[in-house]
């Protein structure tokens, strides 16, 4: 596994893995939702009245999904008061609202005589794994560059400084910290560690603003863009991954972007490569650049 070699023990595997909900948290979800009798009650005729003056919305859940007669169909919940409970669901705790969702939806596909097939299930929990997923725009466009015009010497130029750059900021490994921390909070289920990882956040911020900063010529600014706005999303995961002792499914999806991004800025980093071997640059044994060809042959 990509994180095994990084982290204390192999605790984290499990816990990463469970980031991919299954059709068990819809098993659970149903098991905590169904009576445990055949004896059951009347639906709700005022629940829209009841979400607004009893906060405790878990009663009403529980009241839409009693039937009215034992062998009768189930009667559909007010789809106003499902919308109530979705909405009252929503907490700054990702998980207890991606939990809480997945028993609402569950309830309304049981009012409606749902629930038990596959394309339902599976409906269901597309509705709640879309909460973890983040719409991120670009932080930065080529204007917030330095561009450079394209020139044999302005390509040398940033080829050995963006090398530079890079080992200036790297004097610490961040993806072993990152990961490190993530295992020991996994082993101890402590944020001791996590804590310490907004250090390493602060220390993406730094090379991104190193980077905008850095003359680069106008044919990779393209590539170096990118760059840019993938290590600005890498160091906005931080939040989320520090909150994995607390809100576990925030923290696992801040994990699973982090992943993502970071095989993403090695693509990156292999096209500017290639894109600088090309262009027929030599570097002496003592250049930093002399490193971009090894790079290149990556794929």
């Amino acid at each position: 596994m990509w994180v095994q070699k990084y982290l204390p023990s192999r605790q984290f595997t499990l816990m990463f893995s469970a980031l991919a909900l299954s059709m068990g948290l819809v098993f659970a979800a149903d098991y905590i939702t169904k009576p445990e009798t055949a004896t059951v009650s009347s639906v709700v005729t005022n629940a829209d009245t009841t979400i607004a003056q009893n906060k405790n919305w878990e009663a009403t859940l529980y009241d839409i999904q009693a039937q009215q007669g034992v062998g009768s169909l189930p009667t559909p919940p007010d789809q106003n008061t499902v919308s109530g409970l979705l909405q009252a669901a929503q907490t700054s705790n990702l998980t207890d609202s991606v939990g809480r969702t997945l028993l609402v939806n569950l309830a309304n596909a049981k009012g409606q005589g749902l629930g038990d097939d596959i394309p339902t299930q599976n409906q269901l929990i597309a509705e709640a794994t879309a909460q973890l997923k983040k719409n991120t725009k670009p932080a930065y466009t080529l204007a917030d560059l330095t561009v450079a015009p394209t020139a044999t010497s302005t390509l040398h130029t940033y080829a050995n400084q963006l090398l530079i750059t890079l080992a200036q900021n790297s004097k610490d490994n961040k993806v072993y910290k990152t990961l490190y921390a993530v295992g020991y909070a996994a082993d101890h289920q402590t944020d001791s560690e996590l804590v310490k990882l907004k250090s390493v956040e602060a220390e993406y911020r730094a090379l991104i603003a190193d980077l905008r900063a850095l003359p680069v010529p106008q044919t990779l600014a393209p590539f170096h863009l990118a760059l840019v706005n993938d290590i600005e999303q890498i160091a906005d995961t931080y939040p989320d991954i520090e909150s994995l002792t607390t809100d576990p499914l925030r923290g696992l999806a801040g994990l699973q972007r982090y992943r993502s991004l970071s095989d993403e800025t090695d693509r990156m980093f292999i096209n500017i490569a290639q894109t600088i071997t090309k262009s027929g640059i030599l570097f002496t044994s003592s250049e930093p650049g002399r490193a971009w060809s090894t790079l290149a042959s990556l794929q």
